[in-house]
């Protein structure tokens, strides 16, 4: 006990003293505020595709002209969505619009028109549920998404605490299981009458401990787990890379953290809450920590090929990350009335 204490001890020591280097606040800030970004897109020149969760819009913002263009609608129709959710990269400047309110995914042009469905009626019938809303892509066009935790019949009270990571070749039809992902257990009340079940009520818990992942373009799959705390990587080929134990400090959950949430917290923050996970232009996974309650400013360990800690980077107090361009940093400031806007900084050297 005592050398795995004096282990554990120079380990974090390592990591803790790690110089953290804080970025500048953006050097080019869209004048116009979102309400809530969840997910941008540069295309080659330079201009970029916003999504708003909060008003359930996509815009093509050209920040060196401060102008924006809609993309898309609110609706059912060709083009139109209505629960916009993420952003993903396709070939080239077409990107694809996740809609999980439709079940569908759309695809906008370089051009910035929002057009067909990714799956047309025959493969929306054969693709597995979740292909129908993925969460990643890569270069050859083949779709990433988690495997529901609902099994038909299954009993609700013992929701499975993992799910499987899958990959769709729309080409051959074929499904890949590439991992199996730690999720966060939520808070599951039935309401029964006798044997009958009435109602279920699904409640979200922050805080829970679970793993995220994020896919590079030639379909390398980085694996963020989070007991213990480490990345994890699977080659496109389908190797797997176990990284270094990352040790950390848990973070008191206090009362400031609860939110409107009513259910029991953990004790603890896991070491990360996400989706969290960036992949940076030259090849280095961004992953934000979690902070104290009253921590105002995003923290981010920035993880090298090996999966070991090489940076340790923060950003201005209410400044987050957005995503990353070819060699750019896109940002989000959060003004005192809560209001966000999108900035542009250069990829640092680290």
């Amino acid at each position: 006990m005592r050398v795995s204490l004096i282990v554990a001890v120079a380990v974090l020591g390592g990591v803790q003293s790690l110089p953290e280097r804080t970025l500048p606040a953006a050097t080019l800030e869209f004048r116009e505020a979102f309400t809530g970004i969840g997910s941008v897109r540069e295309l080659s020149d330079g201009r970029v595709l916003v999504l708003d969760r909060e008003d359930k819009m996509v815009n093509l913002v050209d920040l060196a002209r401060s102008s924006s263009t809609p993309v898309g609608r609110q609706g059912g129709g060709p083009g139109e969505y209505k629960s916009p959710s993420r952003l993903i990269p396709l070939r080239g400047d077409t990107t694809l619009l996740v809609d999980p309110g439709l079940q569908r995914s759309i695809v906008i042009s370089p051009s910035g028109v929002a057009g067909d469905m990714l799956l047309n009626a025959g493969e929306m019938v054969s693709a597995p549920g979740g292909a129908r809303v993925p969460q990643a892509a890569d270069a050859l066009g083949r779709l990433y998404f988690t495997a529901s935790g609902f099994a038909p019949g299954a009993d609700l009270s013992t929701l499975p605490d993992s799910v499987l990571l899958l990959r769709l070749d729309r080409r051959t039809g074929r499904v890949d299981t590439l991992a199996r992902l730690k999720q966060a257990r939520p808070n599951i009340l039935i309401d029964r009458e006798g044997a009958r079940i009435k109602s279920v009520n699904i409640r979200k818990v922050p805080f829970m401990p679970h793993d995220d992942w994020a896919v590079f373009p030639d379909g390398r799959v980085i694996l963020v787990r989070t007991d213990p705390f480490r990345i994890d990587q699977r080659a496109a080929g389908g190797a797997l890379t176990r990284g270094p134990r990352i040790a950390y400090l848990p973070i008191p959950v206090v009362e400031a953290d609860r939110g409107a949430a009513i259910d029991p917290l953990p004790k603890f923050k896991p070491p990360f809450d996400g989706p969290s996970t960036f992949l940076a232009p030259d090849g280095r996974v961004w992953v934000r920590r979690t902070t104290a309650a009253a921590d105002s400013t995003a923290r981010y360990d920035v993880f090298d090929a090996s999966g070991r800690v090489s940076s340790r980077v923060s950003l201005p107090p209410r400044t987050r990350i957005a995503g990353f361009g070819k060699a750019s940093i896109y940002v989000v400031r959060r003004d005192e009335d809560d209001l966000e806007y999108l900035g542009r900084l250069g990829l640092p050297p680290l």
